[in-house]
């Protein structure tokens, strides 16, 4: 009787046992099911509904058995970027599931899954949405890796990114504003000499306009010294006017008109009274009929820029005129205000725009304050 029931015994816990790992090799085989999904996803705009919503079932599905899931996929991933033909849909979709969900490790795998990714495939073209916001996911955490990608990928690449549910449109320079100024620190200089190239530079300068600090006005100049037409000139004219100080103004009155081709000589002549004009009054007077405040105490202002969130419309509106009327010191508050400015780029949006665009002529404003 006893070797019967030990004989018993033994059956059920065998089967117990063979019931989690049953259930396991399921849930491998639905993900091994689901990257072949992937896999197999044609550039077919008909079919784009349809594909999307399998992307949104396989992310479930990935969301409800994380401990399988995640190193299923991690190993996926890093077995596919080894590929000479890797596919893009599953470089894009597993690496960008994995960036955004996984440990440090899933996150190494999903920055080479975005470096592997030929961001001229069709099907990638159709996906530009999910390539743009890999590609923001990766270069919010400021790693160095990104920014040759998204030359190539964006800044080199002439696409168009619809942002929901605004249906905002971000073309290439736009793209990239946003990108290179959620990376911070170090993307100006990465720019610099990309604004000399013939071919790509006008586009950087686009960029930096957006972006930028005096610390580029040097290659700016540069790039004048070699091109005389009016596309170049008028970019540099507004990242000069706009983002160059009192050093930018400088450059601009040195300008040679008889250098220049006709058409941009004409546009020197009706901009050179602006230009002339520029200083700290004159910034100050764009805002005289600018909503909000004429004073808010100092340490409230200071709190308010430092506090300035990312991924939201911040509670309180920028005040021009309080924020000219300050007497924080004027290096400190243009440093809280290009941080300030660095969290607007974290909400992709038409009203972040707007917020980077006003941020921006307080930045050059306050740099011909007297101090």
């Amino acid at each position: 009787m006893h070797r019967i029931l030990a004989a018993l015994s033994g059956a059920v816990l065998a089967i117990l046992f063979a019931i989690p790992a049953a259930a396991e090799d399921a849930v491998d085989r639905e993900l091994a099911r689901r990257v072949e999904a992937l896999r197999a996803m044609q550039p077919d705009a008909a079919r784009r509904a349809e594909y999307n919503k399998q992307m949104d079932e396989a992310w479930r599905y990935f969301d409800a058995h994380p401990a399988r899931a995640l190193p299923a996929l991690r190993a996926t991933l890093v077995a596919e970027t080894r590929k000479p033909d890797p596919s893009p849909m599953v470089l894009l979709d597993v690496g960008y599931y994995l960036y955004t969900h996984g440990s440090a490790a899933g996150k190494e795998a999903g920055v080479a899954g975005l470096l592997a990714i030929d961001p001229a495939a069709p099907v990638v073209r159709q996906n530009q949405q999910q390539l743009f916001y890999y590609t923001l996911s990766v270069a919010a955490d400021h790693n160095p890796r990104v920014l040759d990608y998204i030359d190539r990928a964006f800044l080199e690449n002439d696409t168009q990114v619809v942002i929901p549910p605004d249906n905002l449109t971000l073309d290439a320079t736009l793209s990239s504003v946003f990108l290179y100024g959620v990376y911070g620190e170090g993307a100006e200089q990465h720019l610099a000499p990309i604004v000399k190239d013939a071919k790509w530079g006008n586009r950087a300068i686009e960029v930096l306009i957006w972006i930028g600090t005096p610390a580029s006005n040097g290659a700016i100049r540069e790039a004048l010294d070699e091109r005389h037409d009016y596309e170049s000139f008028a970019r540099a004219t507004a990242f000069l006017m706009q983002s160059g100080g009192p050093e930018g103004r400088e450059i601009m009155l040195r300008v040679d008109p008889q250098k220049l081709e006709p058409q941009a000589a004409q546009f020197y002549s009706v901009s050179k009274p602006r230009v002339e004009a520029a200083n700290y009054e004159w910034f100050k007077g764009l805002f005289a009929r600018s909503p909000g405040p004429e004073r808010i105490p100092d340490a409230q202002l200071r709190k308010q820029l430092a506090d300035m969130p990312a991924h939201a419309r911040p509670a309180q509106a920028l005040a021009p005129k309080a924020i000219f009327n300050s007497t924080i010191p004027r290096e400190e508050l243009i440093k809280l205000l290009r941080t300030a400015r660095h969290a607007m780029f974290q909400r992709v949006s038409d009203e972040a725009l707007g917020d980077v665009k006003t941020t921006n002529m307080l930045l050059n404003g306050l740099r011909f304050r007297p101090d």
